[in-house]
């Protein structure tokens, strides 16, 4: 549907316009209709009109002075000017107006009809081209925090100078803190039950964890370098530095897992220094990886073995070639927990799976969680889930228990 303007002082003019519009469209038009040049830019400002057709003499505002205060508008209309003989030069300079054409009076009709079909030709063109505009700004929208990700990955890994990264960064409203910290949380991508793995369920859930610690600060940034770390940055002053954001941080993460990511992490004073700081704290984390396969190694070989009786820190030590104190050291700094209150955890948790087997005397539970006592193993069982095996085993939610 087209919406036409008619402005013409003369009602004889306007329903005979009205008429031929009628007539070319084949009915598909809307009309508003104004009979001096004031009612016409009211109108034009209120309802939105497609293609206007304007007299140049009307009465209060006359058609070309209308057409110098419509231009001021910025609205993408298609404007025909309608003249007599007298005013035929001066419409001319409608042109420079960025009138779509004008009419000579009396218009003839072939004239006319050609004239509304090349600007109804020429409105669906620009309304094809607005779509097309509309579609792109929707996708740039869309792909904006592809764009941003690769940014910050081209100019932390070095690729990109700084200077280089500013008038990218200013386009996708992109900022970063004056006086940043840096923060690396490492992943690695290998094969399923393999030391250090972390499967993509679980690694994108502590990515979307961290991104949401760090992002509730103002200012601050979350990526993924190309190395698949996680590339935190934010306000040093906000936070009390990369210190206290990795407590924050571990904090958080603890709750989503028994394990932790390695994270390492650097106070700069300027955002000039990030690509260099970045470069040493992936020096840190190849190491910081290593020490991570063996924590996971140690899970790994605990899951398998945790029934063995004489299952102890010096085991599996043994097993993954390093020292019991530097092991338990790692296990503390991944878990929160002892070798010994890990394993017993682990030992508890596979118990409660036994105990919904109600076939299984709570003796043959201890027995296949590593445990020759019966007594020792429910003084544990206690201990960790503060009710005995049997309490737990007949009401398991606790619900006897409020």
């Amino acid at each position: 549907m087209t919406r036409f303007l008619i402005a013409d002082d003369e009602p004889q003019i306007r329903r005979g316009l009205r008429g031929l519009v009628t007539q070319i469209t084949e009915g598909e038009a809307e009309f508003i209709e104004a009979e001096d040049g004031v009612e016409a830019y009211d109108k034009a400002v209120a309802e939105f009109p497609d293609i206007l057709l304007l007299d140049i003499h009307m009465p209060r505002l006359r058609g070309l002075d209308l057409v110098e205060k419509l231009g001021t508008l910025g609205r993408d209309w298609i404007i025909i000017v309608i003249t007599g003989h007298d005013e035929f030069e001066y419409a001319r300079t409608a042109l420079s107006l960025r009138v779509f054409d004008f009419l000579l009076k009396p218009v003839p009709e072939a004239q006319f009809r050609t004239v509304v079909a090349r600007a109804r030709s020429e409105l669906e063109k620009r309304r094809e081209e607005r779509r097309f505009v509309d579609w792109s700004k929707d996708r740039l929208v869309q792909q904006r925090g592809v764009f941003r990700e690769t940014l910050l990955q081209d100019w932390i890994e070095g690729r990109l100078s700084l200077g280089d990264f500013e008038k990218s960064a200013t386009y996708l409203e992109l900022r970063v803190p004056e006086r940043p910290s840096l923060l690396l949380l490492a992943f690695t991508d290998r094969a399923p039950g393999s030391p250090g793995t972390w499967l993509s369920a679980e690694r994108n859930r502590f990515y979307a964890a961290a991104r949401q610690t760090v992002l509730a600060y103002p200012g601050a940034l979350a990526f993924e370098d190309t190395r698949h770390n996680v590339v935190l940055i934010v306000d040093r002053d906000a936070t009390g530095g990369w210190k206290a954001m990795a407590e924050l941080l571990a904090e958080t993460l603890r709750e989503l897992s028994g394990t932790l990511p390695p994270i390492e992490g650097l106070d700069r004073e300027t955002a000039s220094e990030l690509p260099d700081a970045w470069s040493v704290l992936v020096g840190l984390l190849a190491t910081d990886r290593a020490e991570g396969g063996l924590v996971q190694g140690a899970r790994t070989y605990l899951e398998g073995h945790y029934r063995d009786p004489d299952l102890s820190l010096e085991t599996v030590a043994d097993h993954l070639r390093v020292t019991p104190n530097y092991l338990s050291r790692l296990l503390k700094g991944a878990t929160g927990r002892s070798f010994v209150n890990f394993l017993c955890y682990l030992r508890m948790e596979k118990a409660k799976v036994f105990l919904e087997d109600p076939r299984l005397r709570i003796a043959e539970v201890a027995e296949r969680v590593g445990y020759r006592d019966q007594n020792y193993f429910c003084r544990h069982f206690k201990t960790v889930t503060g009710r005995t095996p049997k309490a737990w085993r007949n009401d398991p939610e606790g619900e006897g228990d409020q």
